[in-house]
């Protein structure tokens, strides 16, 4: 529950792929086309911090299984480029604007209204 990880809305991620795509083509002039970037939302969030949310979007609790896990420091999963960070945009979707628009495709999809 306390591990941090970096959530990003799919469409956010899709955009930066295609201007880094873009960007590499105009900043490397073919020269070295060989680029490691890292895409992510530069917004770490804790697993229970996400349960939160989720569970103020959907009014009811989140149904979660605990597992007994070996004792040790939180784990940091988040990430964060170092490379053409200003691909990153503050126009980025919060974790809780991205999981409206999950939650309304997927009611959408089954047919609730």
């Amino acid at each position: 529950m306390e591990t941090t990880r970096d959530y990003i809305y799919t469409r956010d991620c899709a955009r930066m792929v295609v201007t880094a795509m873009e960007t590499v083509r105009t900043r490397t002039h073919g020269t070295d086309p060989h680029v490691r970037k890292t895409f992510s939302s530069g917004r770490p969030l804790r697993i229970d911090d996400l349960l939160k949310v989720a569970e103020h979007l959907f009014d009811r609790p989140v149904p979660v299984v605990h597992e007994k896990v070996v004792p040790g420091p939180n784990t940091d999963l988040s990430v964060e480029s170092r490379v053409w960070t200003d691909l990153e945009s503050s126009s980025l979707l919060s974790i809780e604007k991205g999981m409206r628009a999950v939650r309304a495709d997927l009611r959408y999809r089954l047919g609730i209204t």
